[in-house]
């Protein structure tokens, strides 16, 4: 099976776990693709949360232009797993431009996705109602509030090892 995982990281604890997913899914037979979102114009990383440009685009739910998913061709995938940041309670705005850009281009493909938080609140099940309002088909989400949360991720990675293999059984089922 393959796999897309697309995800936005400005600190780096969105990338840190995307990266131990990706190492975790290839070591059980999956291979990976990595799309890393970036804004174009990316916010200056001093005083992150107090710029006023990331606020108005976070809260006003603006459009942001994106780069690194030029290649991204979802027909090639099998399963897509997001992953976001959360700010202001929501996902990131280029993520949130990039499910929106992709929207029709996705079919009915399972998404996996995931967010990380400094607070301990589950914003996956929200991303989760986001993405299923514009059309996803989301099998499976996650909440990250510490990078020391190997164990969860662990647990996340076998949940979606189990689901994708519950899918493939019962589609091969099918055929026969």
């Amino acid at each position: 099976m393959k796999a897309a995982l697309i995800f936005y990281s400005k600190t780096g604890r969105t990338k840190r776990i995307a990266l131990r997913l990706k190492d975790l899914l290839s070591n059980a037979g999956l291979n990976v693709d990595i799309y890393e979102i970036r804004h174009r114009k990316e916010y200056l990383n001093k005083l992150l949360h107090l710029n006023p440009r990331l606020i108005m685009d976070t809260l006003l739910d603006k459009h942001v232009e994106f780069v690194g998913a030029e290649d991204f061709n979802p027909e090639g995938y099998d399963v897509i797993i997001i992953g976001s940041p959360i700010w202001y309670n929501t996902v990131v705005p280029a993520i949130k431009s990039f499910i929106k850009s992709f929207r029709d281009r996705m079919g009915s493909k399972p998404i996996v996705c995931f967010t990380t938080s400094t607070l301990n609140i589950d914003y996956s099940s929200k991303f989760k109602e986001l993405l299923q309002s514009i059309g996803y088909k989301v099998i499976l989400c996650k909440s990250f509030t510490t990078i020391e949360a190997n164990r969860l991720i662990n647990e996340f990675t076998n949940s979606i090892i189990t689901k994708l293999k519950c899918m493939l059984s019962s589609t091969s089922g099918k055929k026969t």
